[in-house]
């Protein structure tokens, strides 16, 4: 109820008080952290994961990194939500990547890691001038498990700023259907950009591969999508720099070796994709969704009681 009660709240306060209040938000989010430290099952996932690279304090300071980064995509939303015209600095790097791909004629699939959550990313790319299509999930932003009031008003409530940053939304049928694939299609041969969460823990086919000791199993749509249609797989990492200062980092693209075979092709992909992402999580673990779906599918209840 929260994130509703920000979006009106929002929509009532004058733009020259917006500071103040974020700041009360953010004393308020960061005591109540505080209080149940001990507990909180962000941590207990860094120390599960991080234990053999970090001590307690550092551990104990990414958690404090990321609740300060959660705060500041929750003020973002409810902002973005009632205008674009809200104070956020953005960079990026490696739009060479985009343009060596466009040279050549092929359209770009960005792979998406989940580092400071979705809505910087696409603000950062947006101020780049880059025109993107995200391809999401027909519950993208809903709570889990899925409920009818994630269904039809936080999910909505979620894409709405979002949409702002985008080009388009591309929506995957509840039914499992693949008529989105022409939608997508259409936009890779106008060698257009399509954004495609590379952590989604539901899809038709997954791939393990060993992360961090645990079963990490990553939807195979990227690469399959960047092969039919001859596209650049760029994967692209967020990382946080102060306070409403984000960067998008979009790395060199993934290689698609097709004489090795389509499940070896993807294989190798995937497992390149799953090297990125470890490399980037020690170097910033602060900034990847402790809270995200896929990231939850890593632990087994067990390990978190």
């Amino acid at each position: 109820m929260l994130m509703i009660a920000g979006y009106l709240f929002v929509a009532i306060v004058p733009r020259r008080r917006a500071d103040s209040v974020f700041e009360r938000l953010a004393g308020n989010r960061r005591a109540k952290f505080q209080a149940r430290l001990g507990k909180d099952p962000i941590v207990k996932r860094m120390q599960t994961l991080l234990s053999v690279v970090c001590s307690d304090a550092e551990i104990r300071a990414c958690a404090e990194q990321y609740q300060e980064f959660r705060t500041e995509d929750l003020w973002g939303r409810w902002q973005a939500s009632h205008g674009p015209d809200w104070p956020v600095r953005t960079d990026v790097v490696g739009l060479e990547h985009v343009t060596d791909a466009q040279d050549q004629g092929r359209g770009i699939i960005f792979w998406g890691m989940s580092f400071c959550g979705t809505l910087f990313p696409k603000i950062a790319l947006a101020n780049a001038g880059v025109a993107l299509t995200q391809l999401s999930s027909a519950d993208h932003g809903a709570w889990y498990p899925l409920t009818l009031l994630g269904k039809w008003v936080t999910g909505p409530l979620h894409c709405l700023p979002e949409g702002r940053y985008l080009a388009d939304r591309i929506r995957m049928p509840v039914d499992g259907s693949s008529s989105y694939l022409f939608r997508v299609g259409k936009v890779l041969k106008n060698k257009g950009c399509v954004w495609i969460a590379g952590e989604r823990p539901r899809a038709k086919k997954l791939v393990s591969v060993d992360f961090l000791g645990r079963d990490g199993r990553f939807p195979v749509g990227a690469p399959l999508l960047a092969s039919r249609h001859k596209a650049a797989l760029l994967p692209v990492h967020t990382e946080r720099l102060g306070r409403f200062h984000y960067r998008v980092v979009i790395e060199a693209p993934i290689e698609l070796d097709k004489r090795s075979g389509r499940d070896e092709m993807v294989n190798q992909a995937i497992n390149d994709y799953a090297l990125r992402l470890v490399s980037r999580l020690r170097k910033n673990p602060g900034d990847w969704d402790w809270n995200h779906p896929w990231v939850r599918s890593l632990f087994s209840d067990r390990a978190e009681n």
